[in-house]
């Protein structure tokens, strides 16, 4: 291994990061441009019902109608059990144009007057064609004599969501910046590794560089262990992954046992993983699912053998040793 491992392993991670933060942004720009944010929130304005359907046909999604006056049918729309929205008509210029308005009240009212409708525009679909015979019925007309001046829009309130649209909205430009900055940062640690939070336990700043060069020292020559995951050498343990990439100072870890789980397929127990957990520094870390049981013991023995102040294995007696030892060591680190 080269004198410069920590260094390449850092950029190595940093690199794959880079390339899943581009990943997540490009989908999230895809789906930025293909969600209708902008028909949603910039509505077309009609002064009434007129020109609505062929606005329809050019393009025209979501619109802002001005309606002179709206005539209940008798008819509503239930959503789970409850009413939530009426079926009106309006007839301007002999064409008989469907709204179904959004419930505001107990009861329906039987005339809108200047009721202005922030809806989606959606073409007549079966449901139409029934309240069509329907209200023919109701006004002693022939289906087929509504049905020809009827317009092949429907003017749809429940189909305009501007508030789960804002909320999407504001979820994708979270994800984005947040993204953006997770890019921005690994960015810098490719071009700088010391940035990495993998040398923040490298005792202090001035001697990090040394530190660093120990580990790369240890690495070359004093592999007590190495699996596809994990570095074990006499003062280090070094975690591996694609997005990861961890140095752990031995002397700072305060806690250390071995978890075993089993994977269920259903019911069926399908395999046994096995973990090493350790408590250290700030933070608990978890690795790692793809080491043996025989693996973790040997890494448990050395640490036994050779740090007598480490907390080994996992009992409750031990498990409150370690959260007062790390209570402790905060607050020695906040003062």
């Amino acid at each position: 291994m080269s004198s410069n491992y920590v260094y390449n392993q850092i950029r190595k991670s940093s690199l794959a990061n880079i390339f899943i933060s581009i990943v997540v942004i490009l989908i999230v720009l895809i789906l930025g441009f293909n969600i209708p944010f902008r028909k949603v929130f910039q509505l077309k304005y009609f002064e009434s019902v007129s020109n609505v359907a062929d606005a329809h046909i050019r393009g025209t999604d979501y619109a802002e109608v001005n309606i002179d006056e709206l005539t209940y049918t008798g008819y509503d729309y239930y959503h789970r059990g409850t009413r939530f929205a009426s079926y009106y008509y309006n007839i301007s210029n002999n064409v008989c144009t469907f709204v179904l308005v959004k419930n505001k009240g107990e009861k329906a009212e039987p005339i809108l007057k200047n009721h202005t409708s922030k809806a989606r525009l959606t073409d007549n679909n079966e449901k139409t064609e029934e309240l069509t015979a329907l209200l023919a019925a109701d006004l002693s007309w022939t289906s087929e004599g509504l049905k020809s001046i009827t317009s092949t829009v429907m003017i749809d309130e429940t189909m305009y969501h501007s508030t789960g649209y804002i909320y999407l909205a504001v979820s994708l430009v979270v994800i984005f910046v947040f993204i953006l900055l997770y890019m921005i940062s690994n960015l810098l640690i490719f071009s700088i590794p010391e940035l990495h939070p993998s040398c923040r336990y490298l005792l202090k700043l001035k001697k990090k560089k040394k530190n660093i060069r120990s580990v790369c020292m240890e690495v070359n020559n004093r592999v007590i262990l190495k699996t596809d995951t994990l570095i074990l050498t006499k003062h280090y343990l070094i975690i591996t992954s694609l997005f990861n990439f961890e140095i752990i100072p031995i002397g700072r870890i305060i806690w250390a046992y071995e978890h075993s789980k089993w994977h269920h397929i259903l019911w069926h127990k399908t395999k046994l993983s096995y973990t090493l957990s350790i408590l250290y520094g700030h933070k608990i870390l978890i690795d790692s699912t793809k080491n043996t049981k025989e693996d973790i013991d040997t890494i448990l023995e050395y640490f036994h053998e050779n740090y007598e102040n480490m907390i080994i294995g996992y009992t409750e007696k031990n498990r409150i040793r370690a959260q007062k030892k790390y209570r402790r060591m905060k607050n020695h680190h906040s003062k």
